[in-house]
């Protein structure tokens, strides 16, 4: 299945549509992950969380111009891949940032928010996650990709395949 690329571009720029909507939106995802989710905390015990929130943003921006280009794309999410293994993100982390940005998207919205629109950020949530996979070489995420599924009752179902299948990934790019 391909990306809903029509309504991941429409709802991106109905979240942040100036750079200032861009900043206090990731400033946001970022207090509510760090609500959400105390421990990860330590993640960002030594950095300069509003600089973190512009890199966040600027990463988010090229990943979805990227998404149009699944060549660009896997280098991209890999060299990502390989900065999240530097700074000891692990496999259990990705879900806890997808609930945090879907929630602020969400929040942001509100009634705009859709299931059309949560279903297609979190399919493209999930084919990032398994390109980010790939460079970071850590068993715990090389081995296993987080599969993230926002089911009725808008809690998250977390559950693990037993290896990162590339080929539908791409396929899902595609």
């Amino acid at each position: 299945m391909a990306l809903n690329m029509p309504l991941l571009e429409q709802s991106f720029e109905l979240v942040a549509p100036t750079e200032a909507a861009k900043q206090a939106c990731v400033n946001e995802c970022y207090a509510t992950l760090l609500r959400l989710h105390p421990k990860v905390e330590q993640l960002f015990a030594h950095t300069n969380i509003g600089e973190q929130a512009r890199k966040l943003m600027a990463t988010l921006t090229l990943v979805l111009h990227a998404l149009k280009k699944p060549d660009v794309l896997m280098s991209t999410s890999q060299r990502l891949g390989r900065r999240h293994q530097e700074v000891r993100v692990r496999a259990e982390n990705y879900p806890m940032v997808a609930e945090a940005r879907l929630s602020t998207f969400a929040s942001r919205l509100v009634e705009q928010w859709t299931v059309e629109m949560q279903a297609a950020w979190t399919e493209a949530y999930e084919a990032i996650v398994g390109l980010i996979s790939l460079g970071d070489t850590s068993s715990a995420v090389f081995t296993s990709l987080i599969v993230l599924r926002f089911n009725s009752s808008s809690k998250f179902r977390i559950s693990c395949c037993p290896s990162i299948d590339l080929y539908s990934v791409i396929a899902t790019l595609l």
